[in-house]
């Protein structure tokens, strides 16, 4: 006898068998060519065999965890992302610093330049007030008035050591002005001194 004819539905199911074969037969390939990974039925693509060259020139941050799992990922990205932030908030930090450090030479600035006009308004030069500039850079070293400080200077005076009989501190020009109050300004002061994009800090 003659073959008996095939059923739409037969036809169906083989087309699906075979298009099945086929994709399982590239995934071998690719996992064979340690292209991609398979758990379960979870696939993750591993990167291209020369990727490794794009790690190597900075562009690898995405293809080091590409190979991982869904949970390893995520979990490798939250941590590049904790990493990212406490690098936001060192540097945001350093910004208020910097910001600080430009108030208190503006005030001192400010300072210095109000004390001259004092005193070229004073006509009398007995009677003109001493002036006293803050000169920068400085420091300003101090410890227990009960301690022995020895103090020696080179002859060109371009090093000084210090021996303190008791425990000192160390407060360089910024910590001193901020002592001396110079690290409060107004906002209308900011606005002029600063771009708008800073004044959130």
């Amino acid at each position: 006898g003659e073959p008996a004819p095939v059923r739409p539905a037969d036809k169906k199911n083989n087309d699906d068998k075979n298009i099945r074969r086929r994709v399982y037969d590239a995934l071998n390939v690719l996992m064979a060519m340690d292209i991609i990974t398979k758990d379960k039925k979870e696939i993750t693509w591993r990167g291209l065999p020369g990727d490794q060259d794009f790690q190597d020139i900075g562009l690898g941050s995405m293809n080091m965890i590409s190979g991982l799992s869904r949970s390893q990922r995520m979990q490798k990205l939250e941590e590049e992302r904790s990493l990212r932030e406490e690098e936001v908030k060192k540097k945001k930090a350093c910004l208020e610093e910097l910001l600080v450090q430009n108030v208190c030479f503006q005030n001192l600035l400010g300072r210095n330049h109000g004390m001259e006009m004092q005193e070229r308004q004073t006509r009398d030069v007995a009677a003109r007030p001493k002036l006293e500039k803050i000169p920068l850079p400085l420091i300003v070293v101090n410890t227990n008035s009960r301690a022995v400080v020895q103090c020696e200077m080179t002859p060109d005076r371009t090093n000084v050591n210090f021996d303190f009989s008791l425990p000192f501190e160390i407060n360089d020009d910024n910590q001193i002005l901020k002592r001396l109050g110079m690290n409060y300004t107004s906002r209308e002061a900011l606005q002029r001194s600063l771009p708008r994009e800073l004044y959130q800090y």
